[in-house]
């Protein structure tokens, strides 16, 4: 029966439906049912309801399940969209506890200048930097009001740093391996032998793709190839 809602789910999203799904979600998650309020959570966001609350929310319910790759691909979803959320940091910052993987540096993302330029609204900053560099031009067009002016281009300039800084941070693609155990190769050919392991709930850089692999970089600087299936982008 849950299979065929679910199925439902994915062919007829809307958000009346999704609201359906998430009060189901809620209800397998007091039942303790953690599974299936996974699935719901999910359907919900399938049909169209994304918020970083959802996405906490499918991330706690997957970590409760012992789903360690998806819980960490959803409350990186979750903080991806609400960079401040502490309560997503502090669940995620448990369950990177449990992973198999101890890579030593600090998680990708995870510096609090990464935070920052994840949390800054990039148009809002083009526009100032382009509403306050004009005007500064203006204003020394006019021979008028000269420290302002200088101040407005400034501020201007400065604006337009950090909305390229933010745009470019958002710009690198990072993914968690959701498979219990991901091989690495030093191609993307099954063929060659594996260099090392890695496992579920681990956040690489994806780099770029190949014959249905894809090349992932590590914290500490490793890469290498795994197939593509085994890890979802954030």
């Amino acid at each position: 029966m849950i299979a065929a809602l679910l199925t439902l789910a994915l062919i007829s999203p809307g958000p009346a439906g999704a609201d359906a799904f998430v009060k189901q979600a809620e209800q397998a998650y007091l039942s303790r049912d953690f599974a299936t309020a996974e699935k719901w959570y999910a359907a919900a966001i399938n049909a169209g309801a994304e918020s970083a609350d959802l996405e906490y929310d499918l991330g706690t319910a997957a970590a409760q399940g012992g789903d360690l790759g998806q819980a960490v691909l959803h409350l990186e979803r979750a903080l991806k969209l609400s960079p401040w959320d502490a309560d997503a940091r502090e669940n995620l910052s448990r369950i990177r506890e449990k992973r198999v993987d101890k890579v030593v540096g600090q998680d990708l993302g995870d510096s609090p200048l990464q935070r920052l330029l994840h949390g800054l609204p990039v148009p809002g900053l083009s526009w100032g930097f382009a509403g306050l560099w004009v005007l500064g031009f203006l204003l020394l067009a006019l021979r008028r009001l000269r420290g302002l002016a200088i101040a407005s281009a400034a501020i201007g300039l400065a604006c337009g740093g950090l909305a390229w800084a933010a745009d470019r941070a958002d710009a690198i693609p990072s993914g968690v391996v959701t498979a219990p155990v991901a091989e690495v190769r030093a191609g993307p050919d099954p063929k060659l032998p594996t260099s090392f392991e890695i496992h579920e709930g681990l956040k690489v850089v994806l780099e770029e793709r190949e014959a249905g692999y894809v090349r992932v970089r590590l914290a500490n600087g490793l890469e290498g190839w795994i197939e593509g299936q085994l890890v979802e982008g954030i």
